[in-house]
This record gives C-alpha cells, structure tokens and sequence, in this order.
C-alpha cells in the first residue's frame, strides 16, 4: 500500500533526521496553526455577524481594488483575493478600492454611505483602516511607483478588533460629492496607522467590499410660474365741455346786420348777405307764393 505523507509531516521528519544526526538526540516543540504551516495567526473566513447586503440602501460592489506595496514599487496585485494593509517602516502598503455610483440618481439626498470590508487577518493590537480620497486615476495594475495622490485628510475611519468580520466606515459626505459631481469619483485608499490588516478584495469567492447608499429623492427644480404683469390702464385725457353758444337777446340788432324790408324775399335777403352777417326778418304776415315774401 502506497503511504501518503503530509507536507507537514514531511518537514517534521526531514528536520528531526538533521537533529539526530548532527548531535545527541534532544527534544524540541513545534507550534502548527489551523490554516496550516506558515499561515499565520489571526486568519479567519468565518461567517460575519453582520450581511451588508441585507441592509437598507443601494448595494454597491467594488468595480476594481489592488493594493500597492512601497518595497515592491513595480508590482501590481490586481488579481489577488485579498488587499494587504501595513503601516512597517519602509514596508507600507495600502489598498485601493472604486465603486460604480451609477446606481444612485443624480441629484439625490445622501442620507447613509457606508463603506463594508471584511477582515481576514489583523496583527498587533490597536488596529484600524482610514479612508482617504484618491485624487487621480489608478487601474487594477497600479504600481506603487505609479500610485495617484491621497487627499491629505481622512474620510472616516474604524477601529478593528479581531478579524472574521465586517467592518465600516461612514462615507457619506464623499459619497455626498461624488453624486453632486463637485468631487470626480476616483475611488478611495484604505490605509492603516498600526500592525498589519487584511481585508478580502472584490476577487475573494466570499464576504467581498460593498458600499451602501441611503439616499431620499432628486431635488426637483420646478419652472417658476411667471407673475403676470398688469396692463396698465391708460387714465382717461379730462376734456372741458363745449360752453353754450350764446344767443343774441331778441331784437338786439347790432351794426351791420341785415334787416330783410317788406316786399323781400327771405331767400334774396340771405343770398345778398355777405359771409358772417346776420339777417334779421321782421315780424309781421308773410304770404307763401314762389318765394317767402314779407308783406
């Protein structure tokens, strides 16, 4: 039968024949880790206690992450399942991470973003991730050599305790921002001040960033409804009444009036009197033959 030795097992055997033959035969303890030999402590992929998908608001998945690694500066991590974060001297690495927002309407009220990232594994006591706001462009095959500015303050950030959970970080007025168009989306950094943390990337089979939205509805900007302007009413020109013509009192007979005399025709009176001359007919019988003639 065919015997099968573990790598683990393996090691332990070739390392003890090393021993017995370089000396007398002493004995030694070995420490093995449940993720297997040179895992570390402090993984886990245990079930979180908290869903982010679950909980109100647009879900958003991470359309790209990477993380960049100063001592590697020419490397790229794109594809990898997991985002290193580490705060060592000269062995710092940070997280990027972009979500699509398009799901969000433009103009909507951000009431609630938080920023989801599970944690695999964390050493060093008082750890925690920062969010920072990316200034420029960056793509899954960034370089740390090629890395695009970090705002120079924090967004939000969160104290992380143990590792197998979701933790997060309000993001809201960025998210605010990005909506608003006063902010270009290109994406955050997640940083730590302390220890090492790794989170799982958009490429892990489970537990992966997600970014959830409140929002309440597009302001509206109704058309204003234009005040009617009134016509003005013209004001009416006052005019002065014609005055009464006055009327010569009877038998008022002024110079250069025309006083038709007995025999005349009233006709040949007013034809022989010159323009604006009054004529006057004397009272008495008149006869109407041809013509009006007084007696």
């Amino acid at each position: 039968m065919r015997s099968v030795i573990s790598s683990t097992k393996l090691y332990v055997l070739v390392l003890a024949s090393i021993l017995s033959l370089s000396g007398p035969l002493t004995s030694y303890a070995f420490s093995f880790f449940g993720g297997g030999f040179g895992s570390g402590s402090g993984s886990s992929s245990k079930a979180p206690t908290v869903n982010p998908s679950a909980l109100p608001g647009v879900k958003l998945s991470s359309a790209q992450d990477t993380y960049i690694d100063q001592r590697k500066a020419n490397n790229s991590y794109g594809s990898n399942s997991t985002i290193l974060l580490s705060s060592k001297s000269r062995q710092v690495k940070q997280g990027l991470m972009k979500f699509n927002i398009s799901g969000v309407p433009n103009g909507a009220i951000v009431t609630k973003a938080k920023l989801w990232v599970y944690v695999a594994k964390k050493g060093g006591s008082g750890s925690s991730v920062s969010v920072y706001e990316a200034m420029g462009s960056w793509s899954r095959s960034t370089t740390w050599s090629k890395k695009p500015p970090m705002s120079g303050s924090s967004k939000g950030s969160v104290s992380v305790s143990k590792s197998g959970d979701y933790y997060a970080v309000d993001v809201t007025g960025l998210v605010q921002d990005w909506v608003d168009g006063t902010e270009q989306n290109n994406g955050v950094y997640l940083v730590t001040r302390s220890g090492e943390i790794y989170v799982n990337s958009a490429e892990n089979k489970k537990y992966k960033p997600i970014l959830t939205v409140e929002h309440g509805n597009p302001q509206s900007n109704p058309t204003p409804t234009p005040t009617p302007v009134p016509t003005p009413v013209p004001t009416p020109t006052p005019t002065t009444p014609p005055g009464p013509v006055p009327t010569p009192a009877p038998g008022t007979i002024k110079a250069g009036d025309k006083i038709i005399e007995s025999g005349q025709s009233i006709q040949s009176a007013i034809d022989g009197a010159s323009s604006g001359q009054t004529v006057w007919v004397k009272s008495g019988t008149w006869t109407l033959n041809s013509q009006l003639v007084m007696k």
